[in-house]
């Protein structure tokens, strides 16, 4: 099955040093902070030329869409997490196989799932109090796009290829947002605003795959990793991934049908401008990743590339929070326009709440990289009780957001007594100490 020398080791050591690859982490940061920008900067756009009312329909059905798409970020992780295994013991031409695979079967549980979606759409459209039913049809067509583009991008991860994988993240975001202006212009309301998403992940999907094609033409027969194996491991991502869509997105929903129209359309405002402080610090976790999982593939220990990701994303955070708090007002109007003033008041609060989880979100990223599950069990429980909590007390929309700031805390503090993986020592591999060891698959 191959086996790892003391060179491979040795760099892998060496990559450590500085653990998040400070080229690779500026090139995801810049990467990730133009996509993230133009990506808010449609929600600028869309939000007023949509209006409140109409805005909430495209914010709440793009919340259910990044709950349904969790398969994508299960796909993603899943797949960077053995192409970075097969890059580190030298067994590149099994990508390509694993790939193929993947894309196969991917693409089939992708259509199944569109078509059930769409035949449900009806339902989906009355419970969130939406005129019709075409917006939720169009929401089927972006998770079939969702579960395809997440093979080749988390390839690119995998392979750590930052450049590809950042340069393809500029591209769909630019893509959505030249795509979402116009059909919106051109009189499609929320519809057109949604379809943006599918008209770009075909054009991205097909980018991404340029930087890849050598892998698919030096591809093995078999990738030789057993279905069970990939089984088990993609069932721990699902359900960490699961939880944490739920936990930063469900308030959305439940405010959608809780509260009138025009208040889901101001708290709608408030979480797009607060989730600028979860997706800002995004590059580090994707770069933090691969490296984590790697070492883990030879057996190495790599609590301080997560200590040092958490410092990372504190000090990233720590100045967009206080912004929030002393200049919400005018946030609110750059972004959104004087019809949003109704949302200044949640806006710093939504921020802190939204800082913890990309706090969170690093936690989650590295401990599915070296597979404990005792983390995943903590986010089960606190979202489990986050869905009871948002469902009994919602009598305001800063109640709301109290329950997510609470939340986050606890995730955060408990973590440390539950999961006990950040203050293990550090450990060091001399040439005379490394054993070299066939591929043995999980722990």
């Amino acid at each position: 099955m191959g086996s790892l020398s003391v060179e491979r080791v040795k760099q892998a050591t060496r990559i450590d040093a500085v653990p998040l690859g400070m080229q690779q982490g500026a090139i995801m940061f810049v990467a990730s902070s133009v996509a993230n920008a133009l990506s808010y900067l449609l929600h600028v756009f869309v939000s007023r030329m949509l209006g409140p009312a109409e805005y909430g329909i495209f914010t709440s059905l793009l919340s259910i869409f990044l709950m349904l798409s969790i398969p994508a970020g299960i796909i993603q992780m899943t797949i960077a997490k053995y192409v970075s295994q097969f890059e580190a013991r030298d067994q590149l031409a099994k990508v390509g196989a694993l790939l193929m695979d993947a894309l196969k079967r991917v693409s089939l549980c992708g259509f199944l799932a569109a078509f059930m979606l769409a035949v449900s759409s009806r339902y989906i459209a009355s419970y969130l109090q939406i005129p019709s039913p075409i917006p939720v049809i169009v929401v089927a067509s972006m998770v079939l796009l969702s579960l395809v583009l997440p093979i080749a991008t988390g390839a690119l991860q995998g392979l750590q290829k930052f450049w590809a994988l950042g340069a393809n993240g500029v591209l769909g975001a630019t893509l959505r947002f030249g795509f979402a202006v116009g059909l919106v212009y051109v009189g499609l309301g929320a519809s057109g605003a949604l379809a943006a998403s599918t008209l770009s992940g075909i054009l991205a999907f097909l980018a991404a795959l340029i930087p890849l094609a050598y892998v698919f033409r030096g591809r093995a027969a078999h990738h030789d990793v057993e279905a069970k194996e990939i089984s088990q491991y993609s069932g721990l991502v699902f359900v960490g991934l699961l939880c944490f869509a739920v936990l930063t997105n469900v308030d959305v929903v439940i405010v959608k049908h809780y509260f009138p129209p025009i208040e889901a359309g101001y708290y709608s405002a408030a979480s797009v401008l607060a989730k600028i402080i979860f997706f800002f610090p995004g590059a580090v976790a994707t770069v933090m990743f691969p490296k984590a999982s790697r070492n883990y593939a030879v057996g190495r220990d790599s609590a301080g590339i997560i200590r040092k990701s958490l410092l990372a994303v504190a000090i990233l955070c720590g100045p967009l929070v206080i912004a929030y708090f002393v200049f919400p007002s005018f946030l609110v109007r750059i972004l959104f326009g004087p019809g949003y003033e109704a949302s200044v008041h949640l806006v710093g609060t939504y921020g802190l709440a939204m800082a913890l989880f990309a706090l969170v979100n690093m936690l989650l990223s590295y401990y599915l990289a070296v597979r404990n599950t005792n983390f995943v069990r903590l986010l089960l429980a606190a979202t489990v009780g986050q869905v009871i909590a948002l469902s009994l007390f919602h009598a305001s929309l800063l109640q709301v957001i109290y329950i997510l700031l609470v939340n986050g805390f606890l995730i955060l503090a408990v973590s440390g007594i539950v999961c006990r993986g950040l203050m293990r020592p550090k450990v060091r591999i001399s040439e005379s100490e490394v054993e070299v060891q066939p591929f043995r698959g999980s722990r």
